[in-house]
């Protein structure tokens, strides 16, 4: 359960980065000036407290399991995420620090406690804090060793690269995403904005190709700037897990 728990957290939307991209014909003023326009439109980066609910599905080949997702966040501080069942009994809580990752396995009765390098170590993906913190929002992750292609189609632009799609709506929001990292494919759909924040009011994330595991994400609700505690307490009889 570990492994899939954590890889539903990380993949839940994309982060930014410094773009590099191919312009064509007839684009509107420049990609610099795209470049911060997107970014002046994600204006909801700029809070304290985060708490986001959700529900996720997982889907193996022998079975289909449905949870609700509440993850809460202290900028630059803390990342605490909680899994329940539709009854409301928890089945997995994280926590994430700037040098550390805890989870707690409700169903196996265990946990562990790592560096954050072992999440590069145990599954190949290489993040920090920070990234992962991008992450839980919606951004849009343009490596500066990939080439992008802007074009310009009615009402939307796309961003296109070998291993990424991103659709920006006319006016500056990340309305869709395609993401292929190694075998893994991350698909995100986002609904409308709140005006006041800039952040999406419904989040859907599909992921795919995780040892034939597949990750559905939906955001119903993103509250900003409500402080929030972080219980993590772990049960004496629970197995450390080496």
């Amino acid at each position: 359960m570990n492994k899939f728990f954590l890889m539903a957290i990380l993949f839940c939307s994309c982060g930014v980065k410094q773009m590099t991209i191919k312009t064509s014909q007839n684009m509107p003023k420049n990609t610099a000036e795209l470049k911060q326009s997107v970014l002046d439109r994600n204006n909801y980066f700029n809070y304290e407290w985060l708490n986001i609910y959700g529900k996720t599905n997982i889907t193996t080949p022998n079975r289909k399991i449905d949870l609700n997702i509440s993850i809460k966040s202290k900028k630059d501080s803390l990342i605490w995420v909680s899994l329940r069942s539709h009854v409301g009994l928890e089945v997995a809580r994280c926590k994430l620090t700037q040098d550390s990752v805890f989870v707690i396995d409700r169903m196996n009765k265990n946990y562990f406690k790592k560096p954050m390098s072992h999440i590069y170590k145990k599954y190949g993906i290489e993040l920090n804090f920070k990234q992962i913190q991008q992450i839980i929002l919606t951004e849009v992750n343009t490596p500066e060793n990939e080439s992008f292609e802007l074009k310009r189609e009615e009402n939307r632009y796309n961003l296109i690269s070998e291993n990424r799609n991103y659709v920006i709506t006319k006016n500056y929001s990340l309305k869709k995403a395609k993401i292929l990292y190694d075998e893994i494919l991350v698909n995100i759909t986002l609904s409308d904005y709140n005006e006041t924040t800039g952040a999406p009011h419904k989040q859907y994330v599909e992921v795919s190709g995780v040892d034939d595991f597949l990750f559905v994400t939906k955001y119903s609700k993103i509250q900003f700037d409500k402080p929030q505690k972080f219980s993590f307490n772990i049960p004496k009889n629970y197995e450390e897990i080496p």
